[in-house]
Parts: structure tokens; C-alpha cells; sequence
């Protein structure tokens, strides 16, 4: 849905349109273009994000990474490269807010499902992170891309989508970033 919002072949309502303008993109600083890449990279990477502790030290997402590489056919290069980059992500301050709100006792949930019905469309998918951030929701999507290029305009539309999915359900807006690792 979101691809096709942007190719024009379904319409986007405002309110989606202005949220995908709003999601903040940030980078965190361990880009290496010699590092593995590709969907099987990627897919490692969001199983870490997924079972490890917001918490974790490196010895433990070392272990995990470990387990996840194992049960997903990756290398040792992706496992080890995984491992990196989820350990430099969990240091990143928008990690910091989603721990410090579960530690608050308020809503912090990975891997997601969301479904809203737009234009008559039903449209699903699955944040990477979600939580409630005080004042409204915060939506984070992680991006293992070597380059967010022409995907940049398609990965904001989705995490609008999810903002819009969240407000639908719970009458409460928030704010969407993506995390480029």
C-alpha cells in the first residue's frame, strides 16, 4: 500500500500524506559498505530487535545473534555484523525513551500487527516498535538499507500508516521515526 500511495495507484488521505512528512529519520553511525546486506541481513537484524532486552550488553546480543543466525540460515559474517549493529541501535536515545517508558509501566511492544481500512482498502502491517511515550504514541521502523534512496518516500508513507492505525484504534496521534542502521 504504501509503494502504491506513492506510485498514485491509491489515493492518500491527508492525514496520512502529513504524518509521512513528519517521521524523522536518523542514522546511526555504523555503516560499513563492506558489511553483508540484503533480506536475509535484514531479517536477522529485526529478530535481534525482537527477542533481545531493550537492555541487553553486547555479551548478550552476541548470544542471541548467535540463536537468530542459527535458526535463519545466516552466516557467520551476517551473525556477527547482526550482532553490531542491533548493540549500537539499543545505545541510540530513541531506545533510551522506549525503556524508559516500559520501565514507566506504559505500552512498549515489538513486532506489532496493525490493520487500518483506508479508502475502503483494508492495509496491514507490523511496526518494528512501538510504545507510549507520555504524550501520545511513538512508532520506530528499522531500516538496514544500504541506502534509503527512492525507499525513503515508501518507508515514511509506512510509518504513517502505522501512526494512522494506532489513532484509528486508540484515538490517540503520535509521532514515527525511521532508524537507518
Amino acid at each position: 500500500w504504501a509503494r502504491a500511495s506513492i506510485d498514485g495507484t491509491v489515493s492518500t488521505p491527508l492525514e496520512i500524506g502529513d504524518a509521512a512528512a513528519r517521521v524523522d529519520v536518523h542514522a546511526v553511525d555504523v555503516f560499513d559498505p563492506t558489511r553483508p546486506s540484503g533480506p536475509r541481513f535484514g531479517t536477522v537484524v529485526h529478530a535481534l530487535i525482537a527477542h533481545v532486552d531493550l537492555a541487553a550488553g553486547t555479551a548478550d546480543v552476541a548470544q542471541m545473534a548467535a540463536v537468530q543466525a542459527r535458526m535463519l540460515g545466516a552466516s557467520d559474517a551476517e551473525r556477527a555484523s547482526a550482532a553490531m549493529v542491533v548493540g549500537e541501535l539499543l545505545r541510540h536515545p530513541l531506545l533510551a525513551r522506549a525503556r524508559a517508558a516500559a520501565a514507566a509501566g506504559r505500552v512498549c511492544r515489538r513486532e506489532v500487527p496493525l490493520v487500518a481500512t483506508i479508502d475502503g482498502v483494508l492495509v496491514d502491517g507490523l511496526a518494528d516498535l512501538l510504545w507510549d511515550d507520555g504524550d501520545g504514541w511513538m512508532v520506530v521502523d528499522f531500516k538496514t538499507d544500504v541506502a534509503l534512496g527512492h525507499n525513503l518516500a515508501v518507508y515514511t508513507r509506512q510509518v504513517a500508516l502505522y501512526l494512522e492505525a494506532l489513532r484509528l484504534a486508540t484515538g490517540r496521534n503520535g509521532r514515527g521515526a525511521l532508524l537507518r542502521a
